[in-house]
């Protein structure tokens, strides 16, 4: 359902696709202004892994943990990596208390929309785009294997064809996160922007597509968008479809 406060609207979907278990979670902090040292609008996507029981568990735990964590009170950047260190220690925590959870964790992908810009911290191979004037741009770094490969291609490709490019460099498991994207300065927003953070299973549609349907329905609102793509990834009927998830936050056109 799509909601808001003041100039912004958001919406939030899940698909499961061929999966016997939804482990995607997604959440919202809803912010009555745009202040960053505030409560600002702020949306959390979390890919879970470790088998059905631990990824379901992963990814909740992570993304209530970071909402719970995420406060009133610093800059954006210091909170937003305060809230991934506590969904990072809430999956440790589950862990020491069941020993069967062992080798479960998430990715994390966080985005705060302030009147300074889009800032965002991320662990993980779950992507978050910017979507202006119909093209889409990705903010956030890949930690999976995918860039490493496309890296390899021309100068090593027998390397590169023996690379698994799902694997992930970095992800939420309790212990010391090896890699973390974070915004180096708030991202610009302007009027009609979409912050768009998604897991993998989006990646059934080529970013290319993923824009034209943005582009379709942007003047539906970020429901509509949202519907839209996960029906597009569900029309591809892959057999192997991962569980899909996409949470939107979206700039008003003009005052509200």
């Amino acid at each position: 359902m799509t909601t808001g406060s003041g100039p912004l609207r958001r919406a939030g979907g899940q698909l499961l696709g061929a999966r016997k278990v939804q482990e995607d979670g997604h959440g919202f902090i809803d912010g009555a202004t745009l202040d960053p040292a505030g409560r600002h609008p702020v949306v959390i996507v979390a890919d879970g892994m470790g088998g059905h029981v631990g990824g379901e568990m992963a990814s909740r735990l992570a993304v209530r943990a970071f909402i719970e964590a995420y406060g009133l009170d610093g800059a954006p950047a210091g909170r937003l990596r305060a809230a991934l260190d506590a969904a990072n220690r809430a999956i440790d925590d589950a862990v020491s208390e069941n020993l069967s959870l062992d080798g479960m964790g998430a990715t994390l992908v966080a985005a705060a929309v302030t009147t300074d810009g889009v800032e965002w911290i991320s662990v993980g191979d779950s992507p978050l785009y910017l979507h202006r004037g119909g093209r889409l741009k990705r903010l956030n770094e890949d930690h999976s294997m995918a860039p490493i490969i496309e890296a390899l291609r021309e100068s090593d490709p027998a390397a590169a064809s023996g690379l698994n490019p799902n694997e992930l460099r970095s992800a939420l498991v309790g212990f010391a996160i090896r890699k973390v994207d974070a915004s180096p300065m708030p991202e610009l927003l302007l009027p009609g922007d979409l912050v768009v953070a998604a897991t993998d299973g989006l990646n059934t549609l080529t970013v290319e597509e993923t824009a034209s349907i943005i582009s379709d329905r942007r003047g539906d609102g970020p429901e509509a968008v949202t519907k839209a793509l996960l029906a597009a990834v569900a029309a591809r009927a892959v057999p192997t479809q991962d569980n899909a998830t996409v949470a939107i936050i979206e700039m008003a056109d003009g005052p509200s």
